[in-house]
């Protein structure tokens, strides 16, 4: 792909991209619900769990995108990171029936940008590989 097809599709690799990381998203909950079933675990684990899956999902969105951009992986990653979140927040609120804490909204807002960045440059140099 030429530098203007990648500018042309930048769109089209940040939906990618976050549909990438909401699958592995619901693919890795339905497997913590399921072991969280099936098994003895303590249930005050749950958050911290999902905090994982929360911040896998954000790495890999963001190294699919900025290894298909391949330029500027830290602007690329800290938006698909922000972007995630964003979708994420929206359905949550929705879940939730308009009951969000904005402490927690924000928290997280600044972890994914944070994530999205430094795993953009990652994207990067695995890229130029």
């Amino acid at each position: 792909m030429s530098k203007q097809d990648i500018k042309e599709n930048i769109p089209i690799i940040y939906l990618k991209s976050i549909i990438r990381g909401i699958i592995l998203s619901i693919v890795l909950l339905l497997i913590t619900a399921v072991v969280f079933h099936y098994s003895n675990l303590d249930p005050k684990h749950i958050d911290t769990v999902t905090f994982i899956i929360t911040v896998l999902s954000i790495v890999y969105a963001a190294l699919y995108g900025c290894f298909k951009i391949k330029t500027k992986g830290y602007l690329h990653g800290g938006i698909i990171g922000i972007l995630y979140m964003v979708v994420v927040g929206m359905v949550s609120l929705f879940v939730q029936k308009g009951n969000i804490h904005f402490k927690g909204l924000v928290i997280m807002l600044i972890m994914s940008l944070a994530i999205g960045i430094f795993s953009g440059l990652i994207g990067i140099i695995l890229a130029d590989r």
